[in-house]
């Protein structure tokens, strides 16, 4: 019986740590992704209450399946236990892989892009150039007013910026 107890304690505290190495990954991510799309002071109160939110329900789900819901003190001391060893052991290689992990897919999609769009820039600056060359013609022969070819050519947006 007493060893039992014992087993059931140590599978709490690993438990608990596994809780605090949750949190810290899930705020790490949160982190990064606060990072690309920088909310406003609103959207960040309210992504900070919905991460709390997450994170409640996740910790009380796991106790309630680990320990049948029983929040001891020395539980929560653990989960900060394990929240310091992620910060200190894994979170700069876990930041570093999801931020290159989006920067090679970033690169993938902006690499699709421009070749999907590459016929359509080409085509806007045919078309653009080609209203420049014959501004002077339409203007002499009087069939169109150069302002006219100048707002066809301003309305052609720029697609792609160069990088």
């Amino acid at each position: 019986m007493i060893l039992t107890d014992v087993v059931l304690q140590l599978k709490l505290i690993a438990v608990s740590i596994g809780i605090g190495f949750l949190i810290g990954a899930v705020f790490d991510v949160y982190r990064i992704i606060r990072g690309l799309v920088k909310p406003g002071g609103v959207a960040t109160v309210i992504g900070d209450l919905v991460f709390w939110v997450l994170i409640t329900f996740t910790v009380f789900a796991v106790l309630f399946y680990s320990n049948w819901g029983e929040m001891r003190f020395y539980l929560a001391i653990i989960f900060f236990v394990g929240f310091f060893l992620y910060k200190k052991l894994l979170s700069r290689i876990i930041v570093r892989s999801i931020i290159k992990t989006i920067n090679f897919i970033d690169n993938i999609l902006t690499g699709i892009i421009k070749i999907v769009l590459w016929p359509l820039k080409k085509a806007i600056k045919t078309i653009n150039l080609f209203l420049h060359k014959k501004k002077r013609f339409f203007k002499k022969m009087g069939l169109l007013p150069s302002r006219i070819i100048d707002r066809v050519r301003l309305s052609f947006p720029k697609i792609i910026k160069n990088r």
